[in-house]
C-alpha cells in the first residue's frame, strides 16, 4: 500500500487496526448529498470497488416507507425524511445486501465516530464500516 498523503496514510492504519478485513471490493455507500453520492462513487470507481444495485427486497422496503425515495447506490436518503427515521433504515437496507464494506462518509447531524460506529451496532450491522464523522472528538 502507498499512501499518496499523510491523511491517507493515517486513514490505513485505522483500516488495517480494526481487525476485520473486506472479503472484496462490494461497496455499498450512504451519503447526504447527491454531489458527495457522485463524488465518492467516482472515487471508488478509481479504486476499484464496485457499486452494486440495492436488491428489490432492500428497495421495496425503503420505497413503502417512502415512495419518492430514489433507490440506488450510492443510496442518499437526505431530505427523504427527519435523518433520525431515514437514514437508520438506509443502514439497515445497505448492510443487509451481500456487499463487503458499507461506507458512510457524513452524517446529516453531527457525530462523532463512537457515536456513529454506535448505531451500527445498535442495528447489529456487522459489515466492515468505512465511516466519516464530523463532529469533533
Amino acid at each position: 500500500m502507498i499512501a499518496s498523503d499523510l491523511d491517507e496514510l493515517f486513514a490505513y492504519g485505522e483500516v488495517l487496526a480494526a481487525g476485520t478485513r473486506p472479503r472484496g471490493g462490494r461497496l455499498h455507500l450512504v451519503t447526504n448529498s447527491g454531489g458527495e453520492a457522485n463524488l465518492v462513487a467516482d472515487l471508488a470507481e478509481d479504486a476499484g470497488l464496485t457499486l452494486p444495485p440495492l436488491g428489490p427486497a432492500a428497495a421495496e422496503d425503503l420505497r413503502a416507507k417512502w415512495p419518492r425515495f430514489h433507490v440506488a447506490n450510492p443510496l442518499d436518503p437526505w431530505g427523504v425524511d427527519d435523518y433520525a427515521l431515514v437514514y437508520p433504515e438506509a443502514f439497515r437496507a445497505v448492510a443487509g445486501e451481500p456487499g463487503d464494506i458499507l461506507a458512510a462518509p457524513a452524517q446529516p447531524d453531527p457525530l462523532t465516530e463512537g457515536e456513529a460506529l454506535a448505531v451500527l451496532d445498535d442495528l447489529g450491522i456487522r459489515t466492515p464500516a468505512a465511516l466519516s464523522a464530523t463532529k469533533a472528538l
